[in-house]
């Protein structure tokens, strides 16, 4: 198992110090099947036996496994392994009756069983240790976990990657050991950015949907300090890195913006645009027949078709030219359909339609700029006339000549496969059938 490294900023404040004195250090558990460890006295003995202040009953862990102890001269916190097995901090084995310094951060495992070799984490006894007077908004979470409802019923495990406003953890179901993922949201950094109602509207975006390509949300808390989304965990990485990392043939390019599309008509058709699709927002499942997962609803509206957006949000490389041209007349669920065309290029070539080193700004500039689509060029691959006929239609600098999602999928390079493309992303296709381009 990789160490898990923990980024840690902290910036010292008198107030600070004053709260640090009142938490304690603890071990936080990787494992649900084992509870954190909190740190009360300057010596604690872990282990299987009696005689230990924290019991681990399982047969793998020594009766005595290690010592925990502060030096209250210098405020550091020790390790002493005194097991049969093995102590690991950061991977490194300490070696019986050999003491090692404990960092804040610092992953201690008590034991990996076969874990290395199979890769199963449920297998290991490992904890991160969390000193109080380094503890950041990260793991006042973890600690805050374990005294509100949510840390009765999930338990919080590696951090997986962090946003504006919060930090997104693998987590697991204590019930029935079920994946998940765990998006922590600071209330105090979106009150502080004006952005708590943004955050509401991806509460109730994320609540209100429930379509196979779209990330699914199973709970949501709210403590005193943070606002817990539980999502599906969704870990095959991003659409951006196939991209990057593979050159797609046309049949595994339809097949996942066929996907693509499906989420988009359902979220049209329930009157939610996103506003922020991009391959960074759309995530893979590992299987052996690539799913994809659209996730990050976090600047997504709910409209009617009669009610125009004038909010100009979004990734700059994948912005609607209307938003641009005209942004105080507003915009329509098209600005998601000019999006798609950027991603289906990109599926297509690999690389994306537009050379933004020069950037329009008036509305002629954005008119030409963006009426030159290249697919031509000796470096790209050869691309059927059906794919470039949809690619052209759903960037039409004119959003009243764009597609709809539900015109895409009616298109004859999605229609003629149709069937089949419905058949891979079901759940489970029993036979995965050829796609004719």
């Amino acid at each position: 198992m990789e160490a898990e490294y923990w980024d840690i900023e902290m910036k010292e404040t008198q107030t600070q110090a004053k709260e640090t004195k009142t938490k304690k250090a603890l071990l936080a558990s990787l494992n649900p099947s084992f509870s954190t460890i909190k740190i009360e006295k300057n010596e604690i003995k872990i282990g299987r036996g009696s005689s230990c202040d924290f019991i681990i009953n399982d047969p793998h862990i020594s009766d005595i496994h290690c010592i925990i102890s502060k030096n209250n001269s210098s405020g550091a916190y020790y390790v002493k392994d005194l097991s049969t097995n093995g102590t690991f901090i950061q991977s490194e084995k300490i070696g019986k009756n050999n003491s090692r310094i404990i960092n804040h951060g610092d992953e201690l495992v008590l034991f990996y069983g076969n874990s290395r070799k199979q890769n199963d984490s449920n297998s290991i006894i490992s904890y991160i240790f969390v000193e109080p007077s380094q503890q950041s908004p990260k793991f006042d979470f973890i600690t805050e976990m374990e005294e509100d409802e949510i840390g009765k019923l999930y338990s919080c495990q590696k951090k997986l990657g962090e946003g504006c406003f919060g930090t997104v953890y693998s987590g697991i179901r204590k019930s029935d050991g079920f994946p998940c993922a765990l998006k922590v949201i600071s209330k105090e950094k979106a009150n502080q950015q004006g952005a708590m109602d943004t955050i509401l509207d991806e509460v109730y975006i994320l609540q209100s949907i429930n379509h196979h390509n779209i990330v699914s949300v199973y709970d949501v808390f709210d403590s005193e300090n943070y606002v817990v989304l539980v999502l599906e965990l969704v870990t095959g990485g991003e659409l951006l890195d196939l991209i990057a990392k593979s050159t797609l043939n046309e049949e595994e390019a339809l097949f996942l913006f066929y996907q693509i599309l499906t989420a988009i008509s359902y979220l049209h058709k329930n009157g939610i645009a996103h506003r922020d699709l991009k391959p960074e927002n759309i995530l893979l499942k590992k299987d052996s027949t690539p799913h994809i997962k659209i996730t990050d609803f976090g600047i997504s509206k709910v409209v009617n078709e009669q009610k125009l957006m004038k909010t100009i949000c979004g990734t700059p490389l994948y912005l609607a030219p209307e938003m641009l041209i005209y942004p105080d007349q507003g915009y329509t669920f098209a600005v998601d359909m000019w999006s798609a065309g950027i991603i289906l290029y990109q599926l297509l070539t690999g690389v994306t339609p537009f050379n933004f080193s020069f950037f329009p700004n008036t509305p002629f500039e954005i008119q030409s700029f963006y009426s030159k689509i290249d697919f031509d060029s000796n470096s790209l691959p050869k691309i059927s006339d059906s794919a470039k006929d949809l690619v052209r239609n759903l960037l039409k600098v004119n959003p009243n000549q764009r597609l709809t999602a539900d015109q895409a999928l009616n298109h004859p390079w999605i229609k003629s496969n149709r069937e089949k493309l419905e058949s891979l992303n079901s759940s489970k296709p029993s036979k995965k059938p050829t796609i004719k381009i």
